[in-house]
């Protein structure tokens, strides 16, 4: 036991202690990615303080100068590492936003005078959902402190946190999308045209709808549809619905055009239930906002409700079709749908993109033959 755990007043520094040592960028990112799982999963916190190493000195003498603040300051509870070749990161376990910028100021103040104090963005973790929807009206930036902007000390943002946490988009995904929306767009031009005239025909009112809606990173955009709804429609018996089914954890998704509602123009139930209604979001894979396959694009107000382990869904672009949309969909729970999503998101490949493809006109007859034999039933 003695040689397992060390004795005779050994310590285990020459393992890893944050006063002689910054980690490789694989080892930190590695550590940043498990201390994000426990925060998802304990309900804990913590916080990234990103150091730009870049200006004003040459050589390594900067990334010196910033390094020894950075582990003067640090905890062995805390971890130093590089992020890339440019930014060096200062992990903080179990702390939250206002003392991790206190931290991050005094290291600053370690550096030199102000002039020369590095540029430094404070990222905490979970950061809180409350009013999303209205932070992205009012097209905040990364911080509108003006003391932050003095001291050179930024706060970022919710997008700006899930943003540096997020992989990036492979390339392959890109590719994929692009071809195929691009030419499913040429292809379904007549569709398009016939929805088009169909919904100016039998209700008043522009042709399509845009709606919030929560991307990659945790990114809001204008996600579009074809309009099914009368204008003006009462959107309050969606946002009770939604929240009933979160609350509820086991019950199915069923999605409210199972069900009559007054709120339809006519035949909506069937183009929503073949995802008909959706064809205009080919424009926004196009744009970059969403992808062929990803998780189903959330409201803001959905967002608000979620837990802190659903936000891993968010490290993937949203899609037309995904793989909870294959798997049972409205048959599934929510707690279900999440695992479907954040198990896609974790786990990105062209094969199982191109399996979900070959799965979807199934899954959406599916959806269209529920529909019909609901009707049936109801008469």
């Amino acid at each position: 036991m003695k040689a397992l755990f060390g004795g005779g007043g050994e310590r285990r520094s020459q393992v890893y202690d944050p006063s002689v040592r910054i980690l490789s960028d694989e080892i930190f990112w590695a550590m940043l990615d498990r201390e994000r799982a426990l925060a998802d999963r304990a309900e804990r916190c913590f916080a990234l303080l990103v150091f730009d190493t870049s200006p004003r000195f040459k050589g390594d003498e900067r990334a010196l100068v910033i390094a020894k603040a950075i582990q003067s300051r640090l905890r062995l509870s805390d971890a130093v590492g590089w992020l890339d070749k440019n930014r060096i990161g200062a992990l903080l376990a179990n702390a939250g936003a206002d003392d991790a910028r206190k931290i991050a100021e005094n290291i600053c103040s370690k550096v030199g005078k102000k002039a020369d104090w590095p540029a430094c963005d404070v990222y905490a973790y979970p950061m809180s959902a409350h009013s999303v929807q209205k932070d992205f009206i009012r097209d905040h930036g990364a911080s509108g402190d003006p003391a932050a902007k003095e001291t050179r000390v930024g706060m970022a943002t919710l997008e700006g946190v899930h943003e540096l946490l997020a992989p990036a988009v492979p390339a392959w995904k890109r590719a994929l999308d692009v071809a195929v929306a691009g030419s499913a767009l040429i292809i379904l031009a007549p569709l398009f045209l016939m929805l088009a005239a169909y919904i100016k025909l039998v209700s008043p009112g522009p042709v399509f709808y845009k709606q919030l809606r929560m991307g990659r990173a945790c990114r809001i955009f204008s996600c579009l549809k074809f309009r099914t709804m009368h204008v003006n429609a009462d959107t309050k018996v969606h946002v009770q619905h939604m929240s009933h089914l979160i609350e509820c954890n086991n019950a199915p998704m069923t999605k409210l055009e199972m069900k009559e509602d007054a709120r339809l123009i006519p035949f909506a139930r069937i183009i929503r239930a073949a995802g008909l209604d959706e064809l205009p979001q080919l424009i926004n894979v196009l744009r970059g906002e969403m992808s062929v396959v990803g998780p189903r694009p959330c409201i803001p107000y959905e967002f608000e409700q979620f837990s802190t382990w659903h936000r891993r869904r968010f490290d993937t672009l949203p899609g037309l079709t995904g793989l909870w949309q294959v798997r049972g969909k409205n048959r599934t729970s929510f707690t279900q749908m999440m695992r479907y999503d954040i198990r896609y998101a974790s786990s990105l490949s062209p094969a199982r993109d191109a399996g979900i493809l070959l799965q979807t006109p199934a899954a959406v007859l599916s959806q269209v033959l529920m529909i019909r034999e609901g009707s049936e039933a109801a008469q």
